[in-house]
């Protein structure tokens, strides 16, 4: 029963993520240096959405999974959002990559995350960073946390700073 395995996985969500905060808290409490504990927290998230990930949209060959933002950098503070990147092969997902998709959106959700995420195809990332700073910024920070390998290449070949913004324009706008 898939409503079954869906309470099972946001428990176990839950659980898992309180647990990491709560060893993370103690170690805040005893000294640990803050940017270690940031680094920490986002790579305990990781691989929580990761599992999810791998539960609800496993093997597909035309979508990508990317960290963008402060979580792309690695870093994840108490309360921050998780932002998300699922990039498309094509402008738009078939009726099971769009149902599995949002089956992972709302169960991470519904396990607490504070999740800011976008679905886009490569050209769709290419004119939201040229329109707006703050989203080429993300997209550099990007990683790869699962899927093709080439489609996230091409996004990062695509929204490449020179390609998308000039030095001066870049620099002006941010």
């Amino acid at each position: 029963d898939s409503t079954a395995t869906g309470r099972k996985l946001v428990t176990l969500l839950k659980k898992t993520m309180a647990g990491a905060d709560q060893c993370l808290r103690g170690k805040f409490e005893s000294g640990v240096d803050v940017n270690q504990l940031v680094r920490a927290r986002a790579w305990a998230v990781e691989q929580l959405v990761l599992h999810a990930w791998g539960c609800l949209v496993p093997g597909r060959d035309d979508v990508a999974l990317v960290a963008v933002g402060g979580f792309g950098r690695g870093e994840l503070h108490p309360h921050s959002d998780i932002d998300l990147l699922i990039l498309l092969a094509e402008s738009s997902p078939d009726e099971g990559l769009r149902e599995a998709i949002e089956a992972f959106v709302t169960l991470l959700w519904d396990a607490g995350f504070y999740l800011g995420h976008s679905v886009r195809n490569v050209e769709t990332c290419i004119a939201e960073a040229q329109g707006e700073a703050a989203t080429a910024t993300s997209l550099m920070e990007s990683r790869l946390l699962s899927g093709q390998q080439g489609l996230y290449a091409d996004m990062r070949h695509a929204t490449a700073a020179d390609r998308v913004w000039s030095p001066s324009e870049y620099f002006d706008a941010k």
